[in-house]
Parts: C-alpha cells; sequence; structure tokens
C-alpha cells in the first residue's frame, strides 16, 4: 500500500506544479494583456475595437505561451526523498530538477524575465500612458474634449466674422 501511495505522489506532484506553474502564468499574462487591452480602449478609442474573436484569440494565445513557458516544470521535475532524514518515510519528499543546477539557474533567470520583469515593463508603460490621458483629461472623443474643440471653433468664426465685418 504504502508503494503504491508513494507512486501516487510521486506522479501528480509533477501534474500539480506544472498546473501550479500554468496558473500563476495565465494569470500574469491575462494582467499584462488587460492592461494592453485597457490602453488601447482609452488612449485609443477610435481604433478600438473589442470582439469576441478577438478575445478568443488573446484567451489561446495566453494559454498556449503558459504551456511552453512552464513545459520543463513538467518533463523535468522529479519527487526524491530528503536525503537528510534517517527515517525510511515516503512523506517527506521534495520536487526537484533532474537536469543540471546550470539549466535550473537559466529557467529560472527566463522565467523570471518573462513572468515578472518584461509584464510589469509592459504594464507599468500602458498604466503611464493611461493615466496620462486621464490625468490631462485629453480622451479622445469624449463630450469635454469635443465641447472644447466646438467652443474653440465657434470662437475663431466670432473673431473672423468679426474681422472681416470691420475690416
Amino acid at each position: 500500500m504504502s508503494k503504491l501511495y508513494y507512486t501516487a505522489i510521486q506522479n501528480n506532484s509533477n501534474n500539480f506544479i506544472s498546473l501550479q506553474s500554468v496558473s500563476v502564468s495565465v494569470s500574469v499574462l491575462t494582467l499584462t494583456f488587460i492592461s494592453i487591452d485597457r490602453w488601447y480602449a482609452i488612449c485609443h478609442p477610435l481604433q478600438f475595437k473589442s470582439t469576441a474573436s478577438r478575445a478568443k484569440k488573446a484567451i489561446v494565445v495566453i494559454w498556449l505561451t503558459s504551456l511552453l513557458l512552464v513545459l520543463p516544470d513538467a518533463l523535468v521535475m522529479d519527487t526524491r526523498r530528503s536525503s537528510e532524514l534517517r527515517v525510511d518515510t515516503h512523506y517527506f519528499t521534495d520536487c526537484t530538477y533532474t537536469w543540471s543546477d546550470h539549466y535550473t539557474k537559466i529557467y529560472q533567470l527566463l522565467i523570471v524575465f518573462f513572468l515578472y520583469f518584461a509584464p510589469f515593463l509592459f504594464m507599468s508603460f500602458f498604466y503611464y500612458q493611461i493615466v496620462k490621458v486621464l490625468w490631462n483629461r485629453n480622451i479622445p472623443g469624449s463630450a469635454e474634449v469635443n465641447s472644447r474643440q466646438i467652443r474653440t471653433g465657434e470662437w475663431l468664426r466670432c473673431i473672423s466674422m468679426n474681422f472681416h465685418y470691420h475690416g
């Protein structure tokens, strides 16, 4: 019974870590996509077209990218008993990479870059642009911007009419 239990733990450990990594990756990439989507909607509202097919494509790209990013977790992680314990038990196991430490460092650096630094920079840039537009209230297509343009146009017509009338 204990050998069967250990085999179940070993097989499920890889799946659990892979699902956990995929869910984190999907969350980060979804937040990044949302920031890009909001940027288009707020900073370029006349060019923005939110459609169901665009959303479906984004979801597929996010999931495929996430699966590819964490594929090494599913392939090269394995459970191993802790070597520091003197007791022969199946309960204290560690999930570790089966490849060398060199490859582990490279993979972890790539994950940190693609799931932390790059999304952080993208989101910072896009939300900075959004804040600039909203802070200045120069929202293209808004009633306030349009009324300012109309008032400016009326004022210029009045000046030109007075110039013509008095000239």
